[in-house]
């Protein structure tokens, strides 16, 4: 419910309810969830109001939430809505959750990776055992179907992925081109190989 700023006991102030809510999702993270389970939650976008002496009556939030495992996932949904219901219902608001479902977590599978490595390795290239990240990757949908390992293409840089100033080194493409064909071809190869194997088993 919106009002002049000067009297702001004559409506409801979605501004300081969105504060609140900002603030008290972390508490999900810090308080819900056990230190050992990484999940993060960022609120990247707040929109209400668009003068300075007027409470609005809407305010608008965005965001995302990153978990490495599906069962913690599952759960961050009800506890953000317990979040928004429970501190809109103490003004007198009302809150609603869109939630719009992003990719599961990138699994790599272990005899793919150690498989992509190899090619790596023996075309000359580097090989770093990256940490987990909470990064969104819609490769993972693959991995529900079929096993698979995701690959990093290190580029160098001053500025990482997403950063303005972010410039592509054009001298990676090509060498990444090579390890990827190369890499599929023994991935085929290998399959190949693998159901020929396949039919000569004993039943």
């Amino acid at each position: 419910k919106g009002s002049h700023a000067a009297r702001p006991h004559e409506g409801i102030d979605p501004i300081v309810i969105s504060a609140e809510i900002i603030s008290r999702l972390q508490s999900i993270v810090s308080r819900q969830t056990k230190p050992s389970e990484s999940v993060v939650i960022s609120v990247t976008q707040m929109h209400g109001g668009n003068t300075w002496n007027v409470i609005p009556e809407t305010a608008y939030l965005e965001g995302t939430v990153r978990t490495l495992k599906e069962e913690i996932r599952q759960t961050i949904q009800g506890k953000i809505e317990r979040v928004i219901k429970g501190i809109t219902a103490t003004y007198g608001a009302e809150g609603e959750l869109v939630w719009h479902a992003g990719p599961p977590s990138v699994n790599n599978d272990s005899d793919w990776t150690n498989f992509a490595r190899h090619i790596a390795e023996s075309n000359g290239y580097k090989v770093v055992e990256v940490e987990p990240t909470s990064g969104g990757e819609d490769f993972a949908f693959y991995q529900q179907s079929i096993r698979g390992a995701f690959v990093n293409i290190g580029v160098s840089g001053e500025y990482g992925l997403h950063h303005p100033k972010y410039t592509l080194n054009e001298e990676a493409i090509l060498p990444a081109a090579y390890y990827f064909a190369d890499l599929a071809e023994q991935a085929l190869n290998k399959l190949y190989v693998d159901a020929i194997a396949k039919d000569f088993e004993p039943s």
